[in-house]
């Protein structure tokens, strides 16, 4: 496993989503991870697709209303915990290199890979590893790797 502290990684859309449901039973974990990045002055990258996917949860899974969600995710991304990349002009291509070679890809998932490749990001934090499984050049990272990072197992 990667020193996530000498690393650049991305966080999926899933690690958010735990992070602001209080209800989730992932939501302590996910806060102590956002704190120890906070307390570490660590940079966690999101990808532009990342903010869609959160808004797209949130208002239809969730069903918090537009204008909250604008609310909730301008004072997320105005923490400066979190430093957004977004496709290059290789991305489209290193996609379709991604899915030819992928058995039974998650086109989504492997355009977030080709984002954070094409960055330069070799790691991606997910509780789904298996959307980015196969997936070369990529270290995967789950809850399990969090609790070991942050030096804590919650309940």
């Amino acid at each position: 496993m990667k020193n996530i502290l000498e690393e650049n990684f991305l966080v999926d859309t899933n690690i958010l989503i735990y992070y602001l449901d209080k209800n989730s039973e992932s939501n302590e974990i996910a806060t102590t991870f956002f704190d120890f990045c906070r307390e570490k002055k660590l940079s966690i990258f999101l990808a532009q697709q990342n903010i869609l996917e959160l808004t797209s949860v949130l208002i239809k899974k969730y069903k918090i209303n537009k204008k909250t969600v604008v609310a909730m995710i301008e004072d997320f991304l105005s923490s400066n915990l979190f430093r957004i990349i977004e496709p290059l002009p290789t991305t489209l291509f290193s996609f379709l290199t991604l899915l030819d070679k992928l058995e039974k890809p998650d086109i989504f998932d492997t355009f977030l890979a080709a984002t954070t490749l094409d960055n330069d990001i070799n790691c991606i934090l997910t509780n789904n590893p298996k959307d980015f499984k196969n997936i070369q050049g990529l270290e995967v990272l789950n809850l399990k790797d969090l609790e070991k990072i942050v030096g804590k197992n919650p309940a």
